[in-house]
C-alpha cells in the first residue's frame, strides 16, 4: 500500500495499522469473490494524507469514493460522511489493540464498509 505523500507520513505505528487494515479488505473481497465464483480482482483502496485526515478511498473499476478517515495524531477511525468530510463519532481506533482487531474482524465479514456503521 502506498501513501500519496501531500503532508508528512503517519505515525509509524499507524502506518502499520493502515498496512494491515488494506490487507484485510483485499483478503476479504479475494474470499467474497471467490464464495461467489466471480472472476474479477479484488478493488483496491487508496490511503492519502492530508493537512487534517487520512483518507481512505476505495476504487473499485474506475471510480473512487471515500470511505473513512483517520486522525494521524491519535489514530481514531471515522466513517466518511462525504468526498471531503468524516461522520461524526469515532467508529474504531487503529492504536487501541481491542478496537482494531474488532475492526478487522468487521472488514473480514463484510468489506462494503458496513462495518463502519454505528450499531
Amino acid at each position: 500500500m502506498k501513501l500519496s505523500r501531500k503532508v508528512d507520513q503517519p505515525r509509524p505505528e499507524i502506518q502499520q495499522k493502515l498496512d494491515r487494515w488494506n490487507q484485510a479488505l483485499r483478503e476479504s473481497w479475494a474470499k467474497k469473490y471467490s464464495e461467489a465464483n466471480v472472476e474479477r480482482d479484488a478493488p483496491h483502496y487508496e490511503f492519502t494524507v492530508g493537512p487534517k485526515w487520512i483518507k481512505v478511498i476505495y476504487c473499485p473499476r474506475g471510480t473512487r469514493s471515500s470511505e473513512a478517515f483517520v486522525d494521524p495524531e491519535n489514530g481514531d477511525v471515522y466513517k466518511a460522511a462525504n468526498w471531503n468530510k468524516p461522520a461524526k463519532g469515532a467508529r474504531f481506533n487503529l492504536l487501541d489493540e481491542g478496537s482494531f482487531e474488532r475492526m478487522l474482524a468487521g472488514v473480514m465479514k463484510c468489506p462494503h464498509g458496513g462495518y463502519l456503521y454505528v450499531r
